[in-house]
């Protein structure tokens, strides 16, 4: 569709009265409610007006001179990241030194102007406008780009709005926003800007502003959700639930969360806004919570019911920081489910931890009990595990503490609200903190079905306030859909009825007579015909083999180890991921660890395979001392190859921190992040533990041999569909009764997201191939377009400079590109290898097309990348409008480059031809699979070589490249290095850091020492600036920006 400048127009100024009907505006007459086509001077000098309105006492009613509105600038102007936009907004003031000589009290002195508060929301000094055609500062001076719509609060721009007339797609919008921010357009006041907000009067989505432009993607923003969980499409619903104020107002200053080392503040899911504003209404609108002479026990405030993956640690920690801000709470006690979900949790409160708010962790029962002891706790949340909170009752606390305790307004919040049923414990939190208030949230609540004790999770914490199911989550792309596989069955059959002919002996001294084990063959026989079209019918099969001993036969469980084993490659792609594997008892667990120590130290294939076994190493002295003995046995045995495998020494009797060290590993957090593969567990086999609460987004597959239901088959799958950038599904594998898993999961999910199997599949395995079949013919009519001799060998960009067909052309390949990538890993992950292509007979044979295709297209895609973003660059630099969109390998993550991770494979793979055939054309077709720049290199390595220069027989060619990209990346660096004034081998240090870049303030102290006069001169040439507008967070910004880009080439 025709963009219609006028309907645009058109739009914004009905934005504009619907936004001023809905809060912004203010009953000043001396300022603006709406600002005209303003520039960024205006918004500056907006902005100092209302600081001295507000600050008129600070101030002695003496206005700010040319200096101190600079100092207000720099400080502003040194914010690098959205976070650090957002700590000063949230901080709510900036110092600044009075040089006013007028102010004979305070010159000299530093004070402190208040610029946002975070409590006068729609009330006090706030003051709320609106800004239109808003002409952004842009690197060519002679083009000129306008921000359709930001709104200000106490003039600090906050919200970026790109409107786009009806009919046209907001991804124009994004696109326009990128272009933007990459463009240098928000910088100055507008760096303190975000949210950004793309929006068509039927369509609206946000994201916190990432100010350097790397993750600016349609994938990256979000719809906002009414507290049903519907979409908000209609702009005027749009205006009135999510941009109105105090809503607006309240997003900023509630409802973002800045973590350690991230440059993006989180901006909490609508789902999460609506369970915390749900349970802060009943907070305020019942004033006896807390002290109401006429009730026994608690207050049940209520539970929330939110999807495993969703977010509830965030929740739960934002309610938390709100209730004591709010003086709703004087303390908060965050209750989880296990001793090392409360490490956990304690690091993830720590990482969002702002204000004055403490968070305080609870080691031990006795840590707890004194912490509760405190005199002062008055914003705290202490977080400890339900076995501490169980064992706190009045015996620990003298008359006078009980007291205390009843007098302060103490909130519980447990985090697994459906594990948290133990009577005992909840009569103990009653009789200890009787004015206490309970809230409880979980991804599984307890129901009729499955209540425990008779209790259900409404019993215990009161009705539920709100929910999101895992539909919801599926449906949003929040939590990723599941590949289920229950086939195992048909492969074992065989086996099943000769292991029962074979074992009729044993079954006759354990009671089942010849005759009925002739019965169970036949029926077995029977059942291996079926098509398994009755599931009643087979799940009774399976009881006869559960009866007959057949899953827990030793040669069943071997046969589940062969199995993970010849398919954890693919499954768990090459070791970028890792699995649980939930068996039924830990004797069993004990089996498993040692089947598997035996298949992998007597076969060369699997001897890099981790595993590990997680289990209850409580050891019970009232048993047989034999199950005692054989106990302590299996876990020095398992506690010993851990530390032979990862190099670690941990004492065997030191559980607890055995299960530190594996959870950080599986999670990869802290010090496990960036960790190489051999450093990686690939398996956990555990009984009970790790099945809920536990959060990885590297667990993408769980094995199953043993049954389970309701809520905790819910939990455990759920530790597999955490989402990740090149992540589309979790794998579920069910050995152990199949069909009876099959309807246990139906059930499970009727109950907790009324739907069914179907519901939660990702594309079947027979469509990822004709998905790319399809895609790559698509690809293949391109590349035509351009070159009648391959469709795959390069691409030509410097034949088509300034042909927009091409470079539209270019962004269609990198999208189909990155499908089939996307494609091809799903479906490897499912069982696909080009080597059962090569099979005539197997469905993989489908694929019409070659590895060495697919390698090729994964090398033209990043020269089309390339491309693509110079040419992007060049717009910026020209002022040249593009609206194309955004640019689809910005949703690959650059800690997973495709190209990268395959050039070792692709060299040994050339290094093969070249033993072979020596032929130019052989080998030239051979380095298609390596980008042009690649080629070019290799080209050069190999002329002589072609030449008869040198001798073939001496060529290492794996050797003789990466010595010629050292030498270009030192080079790189040695100029770069000269040019800006640094110290070659510190910056080379960082770049090959998997530290922050500016950890411990390295960064900003390396360039606060480089930033001379004549550099100052130098990098406002380049800016296209006057040097004393060439500030240093600028320089700080750009030297970031090239150390981020060498480091994603390596």
């Amino acid at each position: 569709m025709i963009e219609n400048k006028d309907s645009e127009r058109k739009f914004q100024n009905d934005l504009v009265n619907a936004l001023q009907e809905n809060g912004w505006r203010n009953i000043n007459k001396e300022i603006k409610p709406v600002l005209e086509s303003c520039t960024i001077e205006d918004l500056w000098n907006n902005f100092f007006k209302i600081v001295y309105r507000n600050n008129k006492d600070r101030l002695n009613n003496i206005d700010l001179t040319e200096g101190e509105k600079e100092q207000l600038k720099e400080k502003i102007k040194q914010c690098n990241s959205t976070a650090a936009a957002n700590k000063l907004i949230n901080s709510e003031t900036i110092a600044i030194k009075r040089d006013n000589k007028k102010d004979t009290e305070k010159y000299g002195k530093e004070i402190y102007l208040k610029i946002f508060s975070r409590k006068e929301i729609n009330a006090g000094d706030s003051v709320y406008q609106i800004a239109k055609e808003v002409e952004l500062p842009w690197k060519a001076v002679n083009r000129k780009h306008r921000a359709d719509v930001i709104l200000l609060i106490n003039g600090l721009p906050l919200f970026h709005i790109e409107l786009k007339a009806k009919g046209i797609s907001i991804s124009k919008s994004i696109t326009q926003i990128s272009n933007y921010i990459n463009s240098g357009g928000f910088d100055e006041i507008l760096k303190l800007v975000q949210v950004s907000v793309a929006m068509s009067p039927e369509e609206m989505k946000y994201m916190p502003t990432d100010h350097k432009g790397q993750f600016i993607n349609e994938e990256a923003f979000s719809y906002w959700h009414d507290d049903r969980n519907n979409v908000l499409r209609d702009w005027r619903d749009v205006v009135k639930h999510f941009l109105s104020i105090p809503m607006a107002h309240r997003l900023i200053a509630n409802f973002t969360v800045c973590q350690e080392n991230e440059s993006i503040p989180l901006i909490l899911r609508s789902y999460q806004f609506h369970a915390i504003d749900k349970i802060e209404r009943k907070f305020r609108t019942d004033k006896k919570i807390f002290f109401d002479p006429n009730r026994t026990g608690c207050a049940k405030i209520g539970h929330i019911w939110h999807s495993t993956g969703s977010g509830k640690t965030l929740t739960s920690f934002k309610l938390s920081q709100l209730l004591l801000e709010w003086n709703i709470a004087d303390t908060v006690v965050f209750v989880v489910d296990r001793t090392e979900l409360g490490t956990q949790s304690f690091s993830e409160f720590s990482s969002f931890r702002g204000g004055k708010v403490n968070v305080k962790i609870a080691s031990s029962t006795d840590d707890l009990i004194s912490l509760m002891k405190e005199e002062n706790l008055m914003n705290t949340i202490i977080v400890g595990s339900i076995q501490k909170q169980s064992r706190v009752n009045t015996k620990n606390f003298s008359e006078r503490e009980i007291n205390r305790a009843a007098s302060q307004k103490i909130v519980f919040i447990f985090d697994e609200a459906h594990r948290s049923t133990s009577g005992e414990m909840i009569k103990n939190i009653n009789e200890t903190f009787p004015n206490a208030a309970l809230i409880g949230f979980t991804g599984t609540p307890l129901g009729k079905e499955n209540s425990k004790n008779g209790l259900e999770t409404k019993d215990i914490f009161g009705e539920l306030l709100h929910s999101y199911t895992l539909k919801n989550g599926i449906q949003d792309k929040k939590i990723l859909d599941f590949n289920i596989e229950y086939n195992i069955f048909t492969k074992y059959i065989e086996s099943a009825i000769k292991n029962i002919k074979e074992s009729a002996i044993k079954f006759v001294k354990k009671g089942l007579y010849t005759n009925k084990i002739n019965k169970i063959v036949d029926k077995l026989s029977h059942f291996r015909d079926l098509n398994n079209d009755d599931k009643k019918i087979n799940r009774d099969y399976e009881d006869d083999l559960l009866r007959g001993g057949y899953y827990d036969d030793k040669r069943f469980k071997k046969l589940i180890v062969e199995d993970i084993l010849n398919t954890q490659e693919y499954f768990l792609d090459d070791k970028r991921y890792s699995a649980i594997f939930a068996v039924k008892s830990i004797p069993d667990a004990i089996e498993y660890f040692e089947l598997f120590a035996e298949a992998c130290d007597n076969n060369e294939k699997y001897k890099d395979f981790k595993f590990t076994a997680l289990f209850d190493q409580s050891l019970d002295h009232e048993e047989e001392l034999a199950k005692t003995e054989y106990k302590a046995d299996a876990i020095n045995n398992i506690i010993k190859r851990y530390n032979k495998d990862f190099e670690k020494v941990i004492n065997v009797t030191n559980s607890a921190e055995f299960k530190k060290d594996l959870s950080k590993r599986l999670s990869q957090k802290g010090n496990f992040s960036n960790i190489k593969n051999e450093e990686k567990l690939q398996l956990l086999i555990v009984v009970n533990q790790m099945l809920t609460g536990f959060d990885s987004k590297y667990i993408n597959t769980i094995y199953f041999d043993k049954v389970m239901t309701y809520e905790h088959l819910i939990q455990a799958i759920s530790r597999t569909n955490r989402t990740l950038p090149g992540k589309d599904f979790g794998n579920v594998i069910f050995y152990r009764q199949p069909n009876t898993m099959n309807y246990n999961l139906d059930k499970a999910l009727s109950k907790y997201a009324d739907i069914n199997i179907e519901s939660i599949l990702t594309t079947s395995f027979e469509d990822r191939l004709l998905s790319i079949n399809n895609t790559f013919a698509e690809v293949k009519k391109i590349f035509l377009m351009y070159s009648k001799h391959t469709w795959f060998g390069s691409i030509y960009p410097e034949q088509h400079n300034n042909n927009l067909q091409y470079t539209e052309n270019m962004r269609k390949a990198n999208k189909l590109i990155n499908k089939i990538i996307n494609d091809v890993r799903a479906a490897k992950i499912m069982g696909y290898s080009w080597e059962r292509a090569k099979n005539p007979n197997d469905i993989c044979s489908t694929i019409t097309y070659t590895e060495h295709d697919f390698d090729a297209l994964v090398a033209r895609n990043e020269d089309i990348t390339r491309y693509l973003k110079e040419h992007q660059k060049e717009n910026h630099a020209s002022g040249t409008k593009d609206e194309s969109d955004p640019l689809e390998s910005q949703n690959l993550s650059s800690e997973y480059s495709f190209y990268r991770e395959k050039i070792a494979l692709n060299l040994a793979k050339l290094n093969d031809i070249i033993k072979l055939d020596r032929t130019r054309e052989r080998i030239v077709h051979a380095i298609s699979s390596f980008t042009t720049e690649h080629q070019e290199i290799l080209l050069r390595i190999l002329e002589p070589y072609f030449n008869n220069q040198k001798n073939w027989d001496y060529l290492d060619i794996n050797e003789e490249f990466t010595e010629a990209i050292l030498n270009i990346e030192s080079e790189i660096l040695k100029e770069f290095c000269n040019e800006w004034n640094f110290d070659s081998k510190t910056i080379n240090k960082i770049i090959n850091s998997t530290e922050p870049i500016n950890v411990n303030n390295r960064l900003h102290d390396l360039c606060e020492k480089s930033y001379t006069n004549e550099i100052r001169q130098k990098f406002a040439l380049k800016l296209n600036r006057k040097p004393k507008k060439a500030l240093p967070a600028d320089f700080i910004s750009f030297v970031e920006k090239w150390i981020e880009e060498q480091k994603d080439k390596k």
